[in-house]
């Protein structure tokens, strides 16, 4: 059956909300709305990307240059199954104004379960879980918190630490101690607490490069996709992919991990996630990770599980379909600017060879390939 994709990049926090009427900040919105026909570039030939509309002269052109095959929704659910960005009750609610049939979809105790295991205190007890197995993974000495006065405790043995949203995406919600008084940090934690029921407080730990493994989940298994290479600021927020085939990613992963090392990797993951998650959920997940640095020493730390679709894989999809092979190119999000010109770029074989490739009609944000020399 072919699917039914929805981009909703605001699903972790529609999760946090948790109800049919979660209205998604302004930001937010904007993002998804610039960034609704990036389901086309990870679609195959039997999808339709649900959206409110497209630009036609840009998406012929698309489909002439690059073979994009999978069409734009319209009002036929025949042969369709959802699969969204990610599942929350709005996106249930979205996907049943659209006449999707609920018995396709999750129910209340199933999106209840997808919830639990998207929150960051399931992320960290699968790190934890991770660092038992693996020599070579750190842990980051995470602990629940539901009262902000036990921080200075925790501090006092981990020192510098960093606070966590249980439910947040793209690396916000997550504030570092380094620079901050610790009352002001307190206070960080109390309103999350106030907000979200709790907090999640971890060790801060020396961030030197990041990188993911990509899984999908289906009839209650999971089996490793492929790799990602991605950019975080000082902040803890993504800002960019490396985008080229799977043999060049893991090459670069190669100066910090062996192939033995990443290979027992993937495997102790597909493991651990099969027994977390179960049938609970279907789809793209994904664990994002850290290279440490620890003064010559090499360690590995895990920092998330994403259980939704990510940047990721819809790079890993550019990256294997879509770039010209021995390229690299570099994914950035980035707010549009009036008048801004719209990439040039030169394309051989329905492959991105040279240039800059804008990956949606230009809206609010742009989202774009770049590739090196």
């Amino acid at each position: 059956m072919g699917r039914l994709l929805y981009f909703f990049p605001e699903n972790d926090i529609a999760l946090g909300h948790f109800n049919n009427g979660f209205t998604a900040p302004a930001a937010a919105e904007r993002l998804r709305l610039s960034g609704e026909a990036l389901p086309l570039w990870y679609g195959a030939s039997d999808n339709r990307v649900l959206m409110s509309g497209i630009n036609a002269r840009w998406y012929d052109r698309m489909a002439s240059d690059f073979g994009i095959t999978a069409d734009i929704f319209s009002f036929d659910m025949d042969g369709l199954i959802p699969e969204p960005w990610g599942w929350s009750p709005v996106v249930r609610h979205i996907y049943a104004e659209q006449g999707m049939d609920l018995s396709l979809m999750p129910d209340d105790s199933t999106l209840t379960r997808i919830r639990t295991l998207s929150s960051r205190a399931t992320s960290s007890a699968i790190a934890e879980c991770l660092a038992a197995q693996l020599p070579f993974i750190q842990s980051t000495s995470p602990a629940e918190i539901n009262n902000a006065a036990l921080l200075p405790a925790y501090m006092k043995e981990t020192g510098e630490c960093v606070l966590k949203q249980p439910w947040s995406s793209s690396g916000r919600g997550v504030i570092d101690s380094v620079g901050m008084d610790i009352s002001t940090f307190e206070r960080h934690a109390a309103g999350i607490i106030r907000h979200q029921g709790y907090v999640i407080v971890e060790r801060l730990l020396p961030r030197k490069e990041d990188f993911a493994l990509l899984f999908r989940q289906e009839n209650g298994r999971c089996s490793y996709r492929g790799l990602s290479l991605f950019e975080t600021d000082r902040r803890h927020s993504y800002t960019g992919n490396i985008v080229a085939r799977q043999e060049i990613l893991r090459n670069m992963l190669n100066e910090y991990l062996t192939d033995s090392e990443i290979n027992r990797l993937t495997t102790t993951l597909e493991n651990i996630l099969t027994q977390t998650i179960g049938n609970a959920y279907t789809g793209p997940l994904g664990i994002d990770l850290m290279v440490l640095d620890t003064e010559g020493e090499r360690h590995i730390a895990m920092s998330e599980m994403n259980m939704r679709n990510s940047m990721g894989h819809l790079c890993m999809s550019l990256g294997e379909r879509f770039l010209a092979p021995g390229k690299k190119a570099m994914f950035r999000i980035e707010p549009s600017v009036s008048g801004q010109p719209s990439g040039k770029y030169h394309a051989e074989g329905q492959q991105l060879v040279d240039g800059i490739l804008d990956l949606v009609p230009d809206r609010f944000y742009r989202f774009s390939i770049t590739t090196q020399s």
